[in-house]
């Protein structure tokens, strides 16, 4: 999912209260996203005790999802950090991928994918 989707903040339709958008459900009879509470003690409002923040779940960083021992030494301009060029060798498609990608080609499906140089890189 989208981290912005993570760190999205709704309100449950039944007792108010504020979840994170990935832990509210589709009531099936109403139809309406509710918490996972109210959902398994159907029926009644529960009782807000006090005003609590939510806290903020934390957003994982390019760097820390990187493996630390084989560090991206390559730069490309106009991409963002992790990402680098690919081109097929059959059709000559050229496309942006993470640096890590090892597919097929998504134009003409064939396998002869290979990563540019950044001598390669027109700018």
């Amino acid at each position: 999912m989208d981290e912005d989707f993570d760190q999205l903040e709704m309100e449950c339709n039944n007792c108010h209260l504020k979840f994170y958008a990935g832990d509210l459900q589709v009531h099936p009879e109403k139809n309406e996203l509710i918490c996972s509470n109210c959902i398994s003690f159907g029926g009644g409002k529960v009782t807000v005790l006090k005003d609590k923040p939510l806290p903020k779940r934390k957003i994982p960083t390019p760097e820390a999802s990187l493996p630390s021992a084989a560090p991206v030494s390559r730069s490309y301009p106009g991409l963002p950090p992790g990402y680098a060029p690919f081109k097929c060798d059959a059709c000559r498609y050229v496309f942006s991928r993470k640096t890590d990608f090892n597919g097929v080609c998504p134009y003409c499906s064939k396998k002869s994918v290979r990563m540019l140089k950044p001598s390669e890189v027109k700018g």
